[in-house]
């Protein structure tokens, strides 16, 4: 490198390149979330360098009286494993509906490379069966506005088989649903971290 080029002054980047440049973090955030819970479930990622075919997608079982508490968790622990934020949205309230608005925007601004990859590693979350297991229901004291509350503790519970993977693995998940309007919401979850530990910060924990 001459004099010149180390005199010359760095350009700072203008408010739309820094954007553009966030789309690729996005992206890999994302892939990096799928890498951990496929490492906690057990699996491996293929090594040879063909694309492995998708497997069928998991024909889900309710366990639970539609519209009930533990139908609700059921029902958006799937979602929000599969990153169908949008169908998680509609089951949730507050903050948590909040960050699965936020979390849908991130996929829709993904350039198609990006999502194509997106698309083929969510194909495997889709077959993955998800269910929400040993459940427990009790009465919570209602919030500030008057909303009855409930909280649903249980065992989430990973299991599937594809391309040579397996997948089996159970962690404990604790929800607590709010009434709104007649019908019960998701407004926090939580999840088992080890002994006595829990968490319900992050995107990357879970299930």
């Amino acid at each position: 490198m001459t004099d010149r080029d180390e005199s010359k002054p760095e350009r700072a980047p203008t408010k739309q390149e820094r954007e553009v440049r966030a789309l690729p973090v996005i992206a890999a955030c994302l892939l990096l979330v799928t890498a951990a819970a496929a490492l906690y479930l057990g699996q491996r990622a293929p090594t040879n360098t063909a694309a492995p075919s998708l497997p069928l997608p998991a024909r889900d079982v309710d366990h639970y009286v539609e519209g009930s508490p533990a139908w609700v968790s059921e029902r958006f622990l799937r979602a929000w494993m599969r990153q169908q934020y949008n169908v998680a949205r509609d089951l949730s309230v507050g903050p948590l509906r909040d960050r699965c608005e936020l979390r849908q925007r991130e996929l829709d601004q993904l350039p198609p490379d990006q999502r194509a990859e997106l698309d083929r590693t969510r194909g495997f979350t889709a077959a993955t069966f998800y269910d929400l297991e040993h459940v427990e229901t009790r009465d919570l004291e209602r919030d500030a506005d008057g909303h009855a509350r409930k909280e649903v503790r249980g065992q989430g519970h990973a299991r599937g088989a594809y391309s040579g993977l397996r997948v089996d693995s159970r962690r404990g998940q604790t929800f607590v649903l709010v009434s709104i309007d007649g019908r019960w919401r998701v407004a926090e979850r939580t999840w088992e971290l080890g002994a006595h530990e829990r968490d319900g910060g992050t995107d990357a924990g879970g299930l």
